[in-house]
């Protein structure tokens, strides 16, 4: 009769008539139908701003990242960096095999050889890619089978050699060997030492982590600031071992050290924590700055950790419910591997980009 909206939530239109025909139209259906409509017609123009918000982001997703458009000077470089951190933190893996990630290092191989030859040889994430490619194979080149026979069968070797030859070396890269004391060491130091000092680690003792010590780590989590102090990030910790190992096996991007693992946490942020469409990103910046602040909280009471990303599909994502009860509305941010730390153990460098690459001044 009125049209969708008017009446109800009509935009536009003479505020008088508008006035004049919510009166007339409650009258006419009676107070709580009125409402019932209000909150149809509510409900309705909530749902056509989600999507219209979602095919925004879908559009930009389709026309910017690596997974529609691989053409772009960013999307190489990250292809690379996600690359060669592979390789890198193969290089500190506890029990490693020989040849470990022999595809993954030829891959790494071909995208730098690819992405120099159509922008160059400057940039220092890509020579230090290389480096770690150098590294790898300064690794294997002396090591023998129990027989005399060299590690790398002669193709692989061939292809090595003359990758770093071509690209050279600046230096040792510096798998950093350390120990628990010297890793520790700035936990209390000012924030800069602090900040720098936190690394992720791979490598687990065999002693029991308890509980209480997450409890501490996770209660001095709770500083993180919040949207209008909302505070929707919660974290599940997983202690039954079955139940880490299947929840592992989903995320898939944990092998080699993930079994080593003692505790498993699973950070997540619950939607009825947003109230408008627009919030949609406030989820992950809110539960990312939450993740951080646990992150710098564990490394404070000297728990190891590693972030692991929730990247998954639908299907994934239920399975993992199916072995944790997360509530429904909940939305899972990460995984985080955590354990004891060891006495002796290496760390991946993982150097970062420079400021000048960072801040952007206008």
């Amino acid at each position: 009769m009125f049209g969708v909206g008017c009446g109800i939530s009509w935009e536009g239109g003479n505020s008088v008539m508008r006035i004049f025909i919510r009166n007339a139209l409650r009258m006419a259906v009676g107070a709580r139908n009125y409402a019932r409509l209000q909150q149809i017609a509510d409900n309705w123009r909530a749902a056509r701003v989600v999507r219209k918000l979602y095919k925004y982001d879908a559009d930009r997703l389709l026309k910017f990242s690596g997974c529609y458009n691989g053409n772009s000077y960013g999307v190489a470089l990250a292809d690379i960096i996600a690359a060669c951190h592979v390789v890198e933190k193969g290089l500190t893996m506890p029990n490693r095999r020989f040849v470990f990630g022999r595809s993954a290092v030829c891959q790494l191989m071909d995208k730098i050889d690819g992405f120099e030859r159509k922008y160059g040889t400057s940039n220092e994430q890509v020579l230090h890619a290389a480096n770690v490619v150098a590294e790898y194979y300064g690794m294997h080149n002396s090591l023998e089978h129990e027989d005399g026979e060299s590690v790398l069968d002669e193709d692989f070797r061939s292809r090595l050699a003359a990758f770093c030859g071509k690209h050279g070396k600046s230096g040792k890269i510096g798998q950093m060997q350390t120990t628990r004391d010297s890793f520790y060491k700035d936990r209390k130091s000012s924030f800069d030492r602090f900040a720098w000092a936190r690394h992720t680690l791979r490598h687990y003792s065999d002693k029991i982590l308890t509980t209480e010590r997450i409890e501490k780590a996770v209660e001095l989590a709770l500083s993180t600031p919040s949207a209008c102090n909302r505070q929707y990030c919660r974290v599940h910790v997983v202690t039954d071992p079955k139940d880490i190992g299947a929840i592992l096996d989903i995320q898939k991007g944990n092998r080699g050290f993930g079994h080593l693992a003692n505790k498993l946490l699973v950070v997540t942020a619950d939607l009825e924590g947003l109230l408008w469409a627009r919030e949609r990103n406030d989820l992950y910046t809110n539960g990312g700055m939450f993740l951080m602040n646990l992150c710098y909280s564990l490394y404070y009471h000297e728990i190891a950790h590693c972030v692991l990303n929730w990247s998954k599909s639908p299907e994934e994502d239920m399975a993992l419910r199916r072995i944790v009860k997360i509530k429904e509305s909940e939305t899972v941010i990460a995984l985080l591997t955590c354990g004891e730390t060891p006495e002796d153990f290496s760390v991946a460098p993982s150097p970062r980009k420079s400021l000048a690459d960072v801040l952007v001044l206008h």
